[in-house]
């Protein structure tokens, strides 16, 4: 969580002043994967503790539409 709110607070501050070459857009991109990868893993465990996980399993793998 903490590595999540520093790297928001910073990407905020890079994105208020406009200038983000495209190889900082990539890594940028790819840490906010990580922080989003974290953030489902933790919510998936909390609901999994409180039974109200209620995604059924065929639609666990289902494609995001373009």
């Amino acid at each position: 969580m903490d590595g999540a709110s520093v790297f928001l607070a910073v990407l905020s501050s890079i994105l208020e002043t406009g200038t983000m070459s495209d190889e900082e857009a990539r890594v940028f991109l790819d840490i906010a994967a990580g922080h989003l990868k974290d953030v489902i893993a933790v919510a998936e465990s909390r609901g999994d503790r409180l039974g109200i996980n209620d995604v059924p399993e065929e639609d666990e793998d289902d494609e995001v539409p373009e």
